[in-house]
């Protein structure tokens, strides 16, 4: 239990909340990025003229396994 209270001590509290913080920063910036790379190919792929959908096809089952 004395270990609990080390990790959780005040200098490492705030420490660790930094690190929760740029967490949170970095998955919103990633969850944003993928949403829009995925519209764009998504369109590409479903209406696009035959070598980009070509592209994005090749792209994506590269990805998918």
């Amino acid at each position: 239990m004395a270990v609990f209270f080390k990790v959780f001590s005040p200098s490492n509290l705030n420490f660790m909340l930094q690190g929760v913080g740029m967490l949170l920063a970095v998955a919103s910036v990633s969850i944003v990025l993928s949403l829009l790379l995925g519209t764009l190919l998504g369109t590409v792929k479903a209406y696009g003229p035959q070598l980009p959908r070509a592209a994005v096809s090749v792209y994506i089952e590269i990805f998918r396994t």
